[in-house]
């Protein structure tokens, strides 16, 4: 298997995942196998994504065909695809298992297209060159599990922005654009925490990730290169979880302190003093305003959902560490928003998994 990419480019490069593109060889034994014009069209895709969202991908790009092992390949249509730059990974699994690895299928024919449900797919043109239909269910029939076949010109540009219409997503983005770590930036959370002597969030380990990756290296190698993609992209959605999920936490206890502290302070005053009246009055309206444009900011900066949504995506990889160990199948294609798109696109860019 040629891939280069077996390291985990997450840990290496950062949060972006390189733009990549894995196609299932869906082509029969007996039907005619040209791997030269597809191979040329998927390098082609991933270069038009990397091109086209750099705020969601880094590079170098990865092209990918799956085989099952189930499917003939041979000598020459591995040595076509590998000459075009393409990595070709065969799985000892049933092409339905090696689907769930893919983005796109490359079929030999039209008819072709029923055997790979409604996934888009690359098919040979008149011409020599690639056609492409993209697939999709019926819009219809709910019971036809493709809508009809439309193949036109394989156009990298459209099939790129097929594949890869959460790479748009402004949560995504901004979450590539996250620094490493982030601060609190306010600390009555921690100093809450500790009044009361309870455990604070760094004091909560989760120590699967050092056991997953000793299995990759040892009876699960083949998942190994995932779980090391999976395990830096959850280190750094867990590091801004907690981040933002402090400040967040902080935010509310200094809004409470501040809302009891000026109403009791007010309560006394006033019944001390009833001729400073207004004056407690004029304290609670201020209170009041400060709380109303630490709400704004709040909301604006969106720490509440920044700590939900990097909660969720830490939450999510767990569990396809979980699938990754046991061989079970990743991520349903297609993904739905943009968590899913950014585990995905992090599976995509390594060496696919085993059963």
């Amino acid at each position: 298997m040629s891939n280069p990419s077996n390291e985990g480019p997450i840990a290496a490069g950062g949060a972006k995942p390189p733009a990549a593109v894995v196609a299932l060889w869906a082509v029969d034994g007996a039907a005619p196998a040209d791997a030269a014009t597809p191979a040329r069209t998927l390098r082609a895709v991933a270069e038009a994504a990397a091109a086209a969202y750099p705020g969601a991908f880094a590079r170098p790009t990865v092209a990918r065909v799956v085989v099952s092992d189930q499917d003939r390949l041979s000598t020459g249509t591995r040595a076509s695809f590998e000459a075009a730059g393409v990595e070709v990974a065969v799985l000892p699994a049933p092409r339905a298992f090696c689907a769930t690895q893919a983005d796109i299928a490359i079929v030999a024919d039209i008819e072709g297209l029923a055997n790979v449900g409604d996934m888009p797919a690359l098919l040979p043109g008149p011409d020599g060159g690639a056609l492409y239909d993209r697939g999709g269910p019926d819009p219809i029939y709910d019971d036809r599990p493709r809508a009809a076949p439309r193949p036109s010109p394989a156009d990298p540009a459209r099939i790129a922005a097929d594949l890869f219409a959460g790479a748009t997503s402004p949560e995504l983005l901004a979450f590539h654009d996250e620094p490493a770590e982030i601060g609190a930036g306010r600390f009555s959370y921690d100093l809450l925490l500790r009044l009361l002597r309870a455990p604070t969030a760094s004091a909560f380990e989760d120590d699967g990730w050092a056991a997953a990756l000793a299995l990759g290296q040892g009876p699960r190698a083949d998942a190994g290169p995932a779980l090391r993609a999976l395990e830096a992209l959850y280190r750094r959605a867990d590091s801004l979880a907690v981040g933002y999920g402090r400040r967040w936490r902080s935010t509310l206890v200094a809004r409470s302190v501040l809302l009891v502290a000026t109403g009791a302070i007010s309560g006394v005053v006033g019944a001390a003093l009833p001729d400073l009246f207004l004056a407690t009055f004029a304290v609670q309206l201020a209170t009041s305003g400060l709380l109303l444009l630490d709400r704004r900011v709040a909301r604006k900066n969106r720490w509440r959902a920044r700590w939900v949504e990097y909660r969720a995506l830490a939450e999510s990889l767990r569990g396809l560490r979980a699938l990754a160990l046991g061989g079970a199948a990743a991520v349903a294609r297609p993904a739905t928003g943009w968590i899913d798109f950014a585990s995905t696109r992090a599976l995509r860019a390594v060496a696919p998994w085993a059963p």
